[in-house]
């Protein structure tokens, strides 16, 4: 039986017909040794490839504001809290054994300011709460008020007043609603909420590791360099966190951009629009009802709740709206409202926030979503945490942006550099 020949291996001395004569051989006919070459990253498919360029730019185009905007909603989560414990005076009160008259709430709120008049009165959530009344110039509604007065529920004085950014609180609020640019700026803070909603899902499209390493993409390494625990740092908050940032992205571009929102909820849910509020139908010539009258008939228009606001009457034909929540609202400050005649106390409408219509009850979650408030302190907490997420993904994303760019640099910087002779004087 005849012994099998050993078939040569391409590349060893052998093939090239012996041992030592092997590299003479290849060096007289010219040849080039063959090098090494560096491993090649695994090509990416194009979606991916595509999802991690547009992750990549909008994260540092808009990464800032939406630091800003993430760390001063955590701050707003608590910011009853904060501004009671900030501002005592104006928030705080001893309770008494009865309350004033809410008509003379309004009374000690408008008469130190001549020209300015009460739209809107926030009533005390709490017993040692104040009244807070929003007060603008002439007949005019806006957004804001020109300034805020705060009156004791018990003792009907004056506690003081302060502009709408007076306060930390305050000015917290316009960084995180208005970027302290106006109505710019709160344009630009509802396209960035889009913009972080898309951050979250171009990042799980990037983050995805394939079939049985997900485990491993939902660590740290320990032990591992600093970059890839900083690469690790990034992919693994980004995951858990991509769900809840756009859900604070998508709720907070629909409070700027309600309109176009409330429809789109409205005709998917199938929810007749709403109808105009009512106007009130008496002559203006009548005098005005006393405040507390008409709220006692808007509480037996719809009872069981507990009022949040009182939305004042500014044009001669506005109605008194009375603002309540029900036991069953999500929203805060409750979606259920009475329209009364401020001149007959007659009930010109009723809207029942727990009765609602499909899309009218999505729409009316969206604010507590976004604050945080659906499931009472552990859900504040959690929105809280959520909000810090964007600043720490934003640093870990720019560290790592910035190592794969010096790492990309430095091979070419020693390609361009001229080779150094054996006594280094010059090249070879």
């Amino acid at each position: 039986m005849r012994e099998p020949v050993q078939e040569p291996v391409r590349g060893h001395p052998a093939a090239a017909g012996g041992d030592a004569a092997a590299p003479a051989v290849g060096a007289a006919r010219g040849a080039v040794p063959p090098t090494r070459r560096r491993p090649t990253r695994p090509r990416r498919r194009p979606i991916r490839r595509a999802a991690a360029v547009a992750h990549r730019v909008l994260g540092l185009t808009a990464g800032l504001i939406l630091v800003v905007l993430g760390l001063s909603g955590s701050a707003l989560v608590f910011r009853d809290e904060i501004d009671r414990a900030l501002n005592p005076r104006l928030r705080r009160v001893a309770p008494a054994a009865s309350r004033v008259p809410v008509q003379a709430v309004v009374a000690a709120a408008t008469s130190p300011f001549p020209g300015e008049r009460a739209w809107r009165v926030r009533v005390p959530r709490t017993a040692d709460g104040t009244y807070e009344v929003w007060l603008v110039r002439g007949t005019a509604t806006a957004a804001e008020p020109s300034r805020y007065a705060y009156v004791d529920p018990y003792r009907g004085v004056l506690l003081g007043a302060r502009g709408p950014t007076a306060s930390l609180t305050g000015a917290l609020f316009h960084l995180h609603t208005h970027l302290l640019a106006g109505a710019f700026g709160e344009r630009v803070a509802g396209a960035s909420g889009l913009v972080l909603a898309l951050l979250g899902g171009t990042g799980l499209v990037v983050w995805w590791p394939g079939r049985g390493r997900v485990r491993t993409a939902l660590t740290v390494a320990r032990g591992a360099s600093r970059k890839r625990q900083m690469y690790d740092l990034h992919r693994s908050v980004g995951f858990y966190a991509s769900a809840f940032l756009g859900l604070a992205g998508v709720t907070g571009a629909s409070l700027v951009f309600h309109e176009p929102f409330r429809r789109g909820i409205y005709w998917a849910t199938r929810t007749p629009d709403e109808r105009p509020a009512p106007s009130a139908p008496s002559p203006a010539s009548l005098p005005a009802l006393p405040l507390d009258t008409l709220l006692r008939v808007a509480e037996r228009a719809l009872p069981g709740g507990t009022v949040s606001y009182l939305y004042l009457p500014t044009r001669p034909r506005d109605a008194l709206r009375v603002r309540t929540r029900r036991a069953s609202e999500l929203h805060p400050n409750g979606k259920s409202f009475v329209h009364v005649d401020p001149r007959t106390a007659a009930v010109l409408g009723v809207e029942d926030g727990a009765a609602a219509p499909a899309g009218a009850r999505a729409y009316s979650a969206v604010y507590p979503l976004h604050t945080g408030v659906v499931g009472g302190t552990a859900t504040r907490v959690v929105a809280a945490a959520v909000g810090l997420t964007p600043a720490l993904l934003f640093a870990t994303g720019v560290a790592i942006w910035r190592g794969r760019r010096r790492s990309r640099a430095r091979p070419v910087i020693a390609a361009r550099a001229p080779a150094r002779g054996p006594d280094g004087g010059g090249p070879r």
